[in-house]
């Protein structure tokens, strides 16, 4: 299929012509074939038990280390249920880090349990590290189940975010 006729080629030519000789400035710009460089990295946290959960996500600069993100400072809270971090049964919580400020993202393998003060129990630690185990674009996926009392922390990275 054609969107322009072979005779109108001559006719553009002589349309811009007429326009430089008028003293228009005609400025052709490459279509950007590339797809913006992602800034942004995706958290998902499952809850995938029948009882609350505190997931103890930290997010932190990489330049913090993967020994020393697990700090106050560094405890990420404003999700799940009113903010604070904690997911009811069955449910998930998204939500964004910068790649130009975080590097760092973890769990410090969060509990669960009726009374999150007397938990049942604590799954395992991740840390996960902006440019070696997840890159910006990516989906990052902390999944927490629970088998005969134990929590099972487990994640996924997928490229791209697809």
């Amino acid at each position: 299929m054609r969107f322009i006729k072979r005779d109108a080629w001559p006719r553009l030519t002589s349309l811009a012509a007429g326009l430089l000789v008028a003293g228009c400035v005609i400025t052709v710009e490459p279509i950007d074939t590339q797809p913006p460089t992602p800034t942004t990295i995706t958290i998902r946290i499952v809850n995938n038990t029948n009882k609350a959960l505190d997931p103890q996500i930290y997010v932190a600069p990489r330049e913090v280390g993967a020994a020393n993100i697990f700090q106050s400072q560094y405890h990420k809270t404003d999700f799940g249920l009113g903010n604070r971090g904690i997911l009811a049964p069955r449910s998930d919580a998204v939500f964004t880090i910068t790649c130009a400020d975080q590097g760092l993202v973890g769990t410090q393998g969060g509990i669960y349990g009726d009374d999150l003060n007397n938990p049942i129990d604590q799954g395992r630690q991740v840390v996960l590290e902006n440019g070696a185990s997840m890159q910006c674009g990516d989906y990052v996926q902390f999944r927490f189940d629970a088998a005969l009392g134990e929590l099972i922390t487990t994640y996924s990275v997928t490229p791209g975010g697809g």
